[in-house]
Formats: C-alpha cells, sequence, structure tokens
C-alpha cells in the first residue's frame, strides 16, 4: 500500500476528505517580485500620510491583548453610512472570499427529491465560487457566456431550470471579462426565482458606475456582495454582505466571532469615513486610465480589444477589468506552438491561433481589458521611452526591475480572477 512515508500504510484519513475536493488544488499565489504588480487588481495608489497617520494613533491606544469588537460597530457604521443601509443589513468578511463560502455552508440544503443541493454561476468568473461550492458539498453548475464574454441571459436561466440551484452567483462587472449584466436580466433574474438566493457580486462597482442595492430592498432573497480591497484596502481583508436583516441573520449563524480583525476594523472604518474622499479620488483615476489605455490599445494593429467596467488599467480585467493578454514592452510576439495563450470563448478555451514571447518578453494573464493575439512582427521592438509608452509609470507592465525576463509561474488553467 502507498502511503505518505517510506514503510508507512496508506493514511486511513484520506478516506474522511469529501470527493468533490479530489479535482481542486490549494490556492496559491506564486510571489512576484517585480516593479508594477497587477495581477491581483489592486489599487496602484497608497493611502495618504494623513490616513496613515490617523490609523497608526489609533493603533497606539488600541487594547491587543483583547479581542476585536465582534460586531465591528465603528466599521458597521461607516459602512452603513457609505452604502445608504442599516447596520443590521451587514454581515462582514474576511474578503468577500469569506462570504461567498459563508453563503454556500448557510444555504446548502439538500433538495427536496434528496440530491444535493446546487449553485449556479455564469462562466468564466471568480474560481472562489466553484472552491465555496464545492466545499460545502453543492453541486456546481457554470452557465457559459457567450463567445463574445457578454452575459447570456438565455444559458444562465436554463442552467438554473435545469440545477435548481440553492445559490446564484452573478458578478457585475464580471471577473475575469469586465463585462456586465444588464439591468433588465437582473431585475428577471430575481422576479422569477424567489425560492432561490440571488447574489449580486459587485465587487469593481465603483468602476462600473452602477448599484444594484435597490433590488436587495425589493426582494429579502437577494443580495450584493461588495469588497473594499480593490479600491484600495486590499490588505485590509474588508468584505461586505447587504441583505435584508432577516437573511443576514442565518449568515451570522455560521460566520466565525471575531473574524474581522482590529487593523481593517479601525483602518476601514477610517477610510470609508473621514478619508473616504481619497478612495473615490482614486477610482476615478483608475477608469481615466482604463479609458486611455483601451485607447491605446485599439490602435495596436492586430489587436482587438474588448471594453470593461472593472478597473482596469493595463493590466485587465480585474481592475477589475476584463482580461488583458498583454506583451511588455519592448517585447514583440512570435508565432508559435500552443503554449500559453489567452482564454477565448465562453468557458475559457484556448483560441486557436497562439503566440509566444520573443526572447526576453514576458506574456502574462492580466486583469482589465481583454486583448487577444497581436500580430507578430520579424523582429523585437525597440525599448518604448518612458514618455511614449501607451501606458504611464503608475500603470506600467508588470516586470521586474529594469528587465522583462520571463516568470516561471505555471499557467492557469482557465480565466479566474484573483482573491480578494
Amino acid at each position: 500500500m502507498s502511503g505518505d512515508g517510506p514503510g508507512q500504510p496508506e493514511a486511513a484519513w484520506r478516506a474522511r476528505v469529501r470527493p468533490s475536493l479530489g479535482a481542486l488544488s490549494p490556492y496559491h499565489v506564486p510571489p512576484l517580485p517585480c516593479k508594477s504588480k497587477l495581477d491581483a487588481n489592486e489599487s496602484p495608489f497608497q493611502p495618504s500620510p494623513e490616513l496613515l497617520a490617523a490609523l497608526a494613533a489609533r493603533v497606539s491606544t488600541a487594547h491587543l491583548e483583547r479581542y476585536p469588537d465582534p460586531n465591528a460597530s465603528g466599521l458597521r457604521q461607516a459602512v452603513a453610512e457609505h452604502l445608504g443601509q442599516a447596520p443590521d443589513r451587514l454581515s462582514f468578511g474576511n474578503g468577500s472570499d469569506e462570504l461567498i463560502g459563508l453563503l454556500c455552508q448557510t444555504f446548502a440544503a439538500s433538495q427536496q427529491d434528496g440530491r444535493p443541493g446546487a449553485m449556479v454561476y455564469p462562466g468564466p468568473s471568480f474560481v472562489v465560487y466553484r472552491t465555496a461550492g464545492l466545499a460545502a458539498g453543492l453541486e456546481v453548475v457554470e452557465a457559459p457566456l457567450t463567445d463574445r464574454f457578454a452575459a447570456d441571459e438565455e444559458a444562465l436561466f436554463a442552467a438554473i431550470a435545469r440545477a435548481r440551484p440553492n445559490l446564484v452567483f452573478v458578478a457585475t462587472p464580471n471577473n475575469p471579462t469586465g463585462t456586465r449584466w444588464g439591468r433588465a436580466t437582473l431585475e428577471r433574474l430575481v422576479e422569477r426565482h424567489p425560492d432561490t438566493l440571488i447574489v449580486i457580486d459587485e465587487a469593481y462597482a465603483a468602476y462600473g458606475g452602477e448599484s444594484h442595492l435597490d433590488l436587495v430592498d425589493r426582494a429579502p432573497h437577494c443580495l450584493s456582495l461588495r469588497t473594499y480591497s480593490k479600491v484600495g484596502l486590499a490588505a485590509l481583508r474588508l468584505g461586505v454582505l447587504v441583505g435584508q436583516p432577516e437573511v443576514i441573520y442565518e449568515v451570522e449563524k455560521v460566520r466565525p466571532p471575531y473574524n474581522l480583525g482590529l487593523l481593517a476594523q479601525l483602518g476601514g472604518a477610517l477610510a470609508i469615513g473621514p478619508y473616504r474622499h481619497e478612495l473615490e479620488a482614486h477610482v476615478a483615476e483608475v477608469v481615466r486610465e482604463r479609458e486611455r489605455l483601451f485607447a491605446a490599445m485599439q490602435q495596436m494593429p492586430g489587436c482587438e480589444v474588448f471594453p470593461s467596467a472593472a478597473s482596469g488599467s493595463p493590466s485587465g480585467p480585474r481592475a477589475k477589468m476584463t482580461t488583458s493578454w498583454g506583451r511588455s514592452p519592448p517585447c514583440s510576439p512570435r508565432p508559435g506552438p500552443a503554449a500559453r495563450s489567452p482564454p477565448a470563448g465562453g468557458r475559457g478555451r484556448a483560441p486557436t491561433g497562439q503566440v509566444t514571447a520573443a526572447p526576453g518578453c514576458c506574456y502574462r494573464l492580466r486583469s482589465g481589458i481583454l486583448s487577444g493575439r497581436p500580430a507578430p512582427v520579424p523582429e523585437p521592438d525597440p525599448p518604448w521611452p518612458a514618455s511614449s509608452s501607451p501606458m504611464t509609470s503608475r500603470t506600467s507592465w508588470s516586470t521586474s526591475p529594469g528587465s522583462c525576463r520571463p516568470k516561471a509561474t505555471p499557467a492557469p488553467r482557465r480565466a479566474t480572477a484573483r482573491r480578494r
């Protein structure tokens, strides 16, 4: 028998692992020692010295020997005012990742015929939906987007009719494509499925300029999922679930006590409260750069660019944006064998025409704008002066200092988004 060590029998505990986890791997984030890190769609802006000084002053008088406020009272008040919600309509998570897991745990009841509960989401989309659903024992069903990465209402509603899911997750703007779901589609989704929890993931709402919080007011089975990671507070791991009080009450039953640490509570209360204008200014700057990048990339020969309503700067889907399969200057693609290629089609398949990097080039799946197959050229382009590059230093490509050498990181199996 094979075992965990030389001469050891196979560990009996392996039989206790949920079978649905067999196809999963741990969520691995490789180290990226680069000048501008874009793969996780974090904000490029640091908090102001004034905000950091205010946070330091509060931390200096905090009682670190005590557990943090289990109700996150100060933060709760700031977020309630920001979102225009009553405090009892909010549940907080260590990032929205944790809240997705809590929702799957809370609403994982078996179906009336004894089959396991199910969840549906359009794909490609945020990878944590699938992971959290499988971990909770749910059947996971992915409804494909169109071959143009657009929302496909017919495919989504057909998947719901077949699976009769407990939960439906819809990200708008979607991650990693940056595309939106139309308001009319979301209204029909909520109205036609009163027995299903409809979770509208608005992680990139600040960049898309739309909010669907009013649907939460109209229907108790509709929830809004938010995160402050993408607007400049990623290190605080601050996710928010908005719902009617009776639904939030059920989620609170499985939320771990003290899941939001002291720094997240103090920093979030400051950044979302008296220093909110900083976050809003940074979001506005990213949106301007996103549109500038979109216009510049449209002028690149042989490059198709998809518009994004997410945070896309020169990175791609996440900003949150559509994914950009971009190149790091001063590199040019050459025709090559099927290697790492940008996903295509609604289910993340690789396209038929593929490219490999010229010597010294680095291809990387980026979040923000999904750009496809640049036209091959015979020789690498000369280095771009910083003043003439389509990307400013604020939105520069992710390369190691002084070079754009390829990083030895494994290619993702599908177009999915980073943790938030």
